[in-house]
């Protein structure tokens, strides 16, 4: 042979065209070595979790290693990367799962109203909440639509599940479970250490499935939550005959929940409450207290802001609750509600009806035209 005759070429150093992809999710395949269809309002935590699932590795391990994510265990419920992520952090994941930046986006609270004093943990509006200290918050706990999750292929937790304060499935309009009716524990999402799949309807104590009988939300909680949650997407929402911002939601629930158990003495306090309980008796598997529990809470905010201008009973006491703190008498609660307060003067009052500072006049207004003389001079707050 020739020296300078070209060798044969090997049938397996040939290289081979390209054919045509299958398959649309086949480039997806390439990206990650496996894929997750995201399900209708799924959360980018209950989507993630299943991806890791998938992979073979905890959610730490897939945020840390796979996203490049540095985040503790402690912020664990305290509103991460799944909730408001950053624009890098969504840029990441779809640049490893070829998911477009809205899909991802659609799964979080990004395009909702900015986070407030803490306005998603959970039993956000429940008495007990102002009381616990930060740590004990993070505990990241759950309440489930045990319908939802018998009727789903796939379980997972929709977006509006990760609100802490959500006590109503948006859905059946039925009463969120919280605890497991086998081991009575609070439901909560699984370790971010564990590799195991993700599957929501089961209790992560004793590995049971989370079942129990609907019981149906009453009117007032269904309404107020529908309220929030409104609220929470646009950033304005219909309370006490006025319009809010979502900033002036939170800090208006908070005065109300503040003022009930630190502005009434003992014996008032057991009044209220006694009335209360007659207008939403216990029912079923549903905690009722408002001190403690997510709808409890729900259903106390509901009985003093129902039908505001008919004027009942919840509503007199709110009134009276909210005269007093317009009073200045009521410090404690300012500071339990984030409220700044300051001594007024002819400067400050021209601060009052600024269209972010306006909530004062509005609360004046609220508590009727009787009260508006005696309030002139009270603390400035700035919502």
């Amino acid at each position: 042979m020739s020296p300078h005759r070209s060798a044969a070429v090997s049938p397996a150093s040939v290289p081979k065209r390209q054919r045509a992809v299958a398959h649309s999710k086949a480039v997806r395949l390439r990206l990650l070595p496996s894929y997750v269809d995201p399900e209708k309002d799924e959360s980018l935590l209950s989507w993630t979790f299943r991806l890791a699932g998938n992979l073979g590795v905890s959610l730490n391990v897939f945020a840390r290693r796979i996203l490049g994510i540095e985040w503790t265990l402690s912020d664990s419920s305290d509103s991460v990367w799944w909730a408001y992520p950053s624009p890098w952090i969504l840029a990441r994941l779809a640049a490893k799962t070829d998911l477009r930046l809205a899909q991802l986006k659609h799964m979080t609270f990004a395009d909702c109203s900015p986070k407030f004093r803490e306005d998603d943990a959970r039993e956000r509006f429940s008495g007990r909440f102002q009381t616990h200290t930060p740590g004990r918050r993070r505990v990241t706990r759950l309440a489930v639509c045990v319908q939802c999750l018998d009727d789903s292929k796939t379980p997972y937790l929709p977006l509006p599940w990760m609100l802490g304060w959500l006590a109503v499935c948006p859905t059946h309009q039925t009463v969120l479970l919280v605890r497991c009716s086998q081991c009575k524990r609070k439901i909560q999402i699984p370790s971010f250490n564990d590799p195991s799949s993700f599957n929501p309807g089961t209790c992560t104590h004793c590995r049971q499935r989370l079942i129990g009988a609907p019981v149906p939300a009453r009117f007032g909680p269904v309404e107020l939550q529908t309220k929030l949650l409104q609220g929470k997407r646009s950033g304005r929402t219909e309370l006490m005959g006025a319009e809010l911002t979502w900033r002036q939601t939170v800090t208006v629930l908070d005065l109300l929940v503040n003022l009930f158990w630190t502005a009434t003495s003992f014996e008032e306090r057991g009044r209220f409450a006694a009335e209360f309980a007659d207008a939403f008796p216990p029912i079923g598997h549903a905690e009722m207290s408002p001190y403690h529990s997510r709808y409890g809470g729900l259903c106390m905010l509901s009985w003093l802001l129902s039908d505001w201008d008919l004027g009942g009973r919840g509503c007199q006491v709110a009134r009276e609750l909210l005269s007093r703190w317009l009073a200045g008498s009521q410090p404690q609660a300012s500071r339990f509600a984030g409220i700044k307060t300051r001594i007024a003067s002819s400067a400050l009052d021209t601060l009052w009806d600024t269209p972010e500072t306006h909530l004062r006049s509005i609360l004046v207004a609220a508590c009727g035209d009787a009260h508006s003389v005696s309030f002139a001079r009270s603390p400035v707050f700035y919502s």
